[in-house]
């Protein structure tokens, strides 16, 4: 895919936005975009993170259990850290801080569980246009993606949905749960798409508030892509 912007963007779901906004706004310091209401089960709330923006969304329903599989660790470049080190977030999503430069890392990295590795590859390289970087790594602009064979993750069909906020409710649950390209053409890579194998998300959508054009697709395990052009 032909990025204009060259960090992906994801979306977190919480049921616990207050220690989430103190952990993300407060003890990691992210720069605070705001909320707004996204229908009246969800609000969505936006911070910078290396040029990623982290889309926290709280969800007035109690979601489902965290996915064993699916975006795994979320690794961060921080130069004001000089060893990798584990932590927490409060709903127990697992992030790694890491010099600049650790394995490769300059901005941020997801590692997923999938359950066939060699079809996960496949789906990121050939329909995502991720560049291989060896070890089952990939890379979409300075965002790595980092696929691991994983016993617990399940293949998975799908029909598509009607709209982007049907897809928020289909694909709400605790975690990280969706990846989201900036591209220059959407329209374009939407018709790119039409022959190739994946999971349907929500159709190509156009002229919606500042977006020029959306579309969503799953990968075969069914974890979410969000593909978008901004006017």
């Amino acid at each position: 895919m032909e990025l204009e912007k060259d960090c992906l963007d994801f979306g977190m779901f919480t049921n616990n936005p207050d220690a989430m906004h103190q952990f993300y706004g407060g003890e990691l310091g992210l720069k605070f975009e705001g909320t707004v209401a996204m229908g009246p089960k969800f609000k969505l709330s936006r911070y910078l993170l290396n040029g990623s923006v982290l889309k926290l969304w709280h969800a007035a329903d109690p979601l489902p259990p965290r996915a064993g599989s699916g975006f795994k660790v979320l690794t961060i470049a921080d130069p004001k850290t000089s060893a990798p080190r584990a932590v927490r977030d409060p709903d127990g999503n697992q992030l790694q801080f890491v010099p600049p430069g650790h394995n490769r890392v300059d901005q941020i990295e997801f590692q997923m569980g999938v359950s066939d590795l060699k079809q996960a590859e496949r789906f990121y390289a050939d329909v995502m246009g991720a560049q291989p970087m060896g070890d089952g790594r990939y890379r979409l602009g300075q965002t790595i993606l980092t696929l691991g064979a994983d016993p617990s993750a399940r293949q998975v069909r799908t029909e598509p949905v009607i709209n982007p906020l049907d897809a928020v409710s289909a694909m709400a649950g605790a975690g990280i749960r969706y990846l989201t390209l900036q591209v220059r053409d959407c329209a374009a890579e939407y018709q790119r798409l039409s022959g190739k194998p994946y999971n349907p998300g929500v159709a190509f959508t156009s002229g919606a508030g500042n977006l020029a054009g959306l579309f969503m697709i799953r990968d075969p395990d069914g974890n979410w892509m969000e593909v978008l052009q901004r006017k």
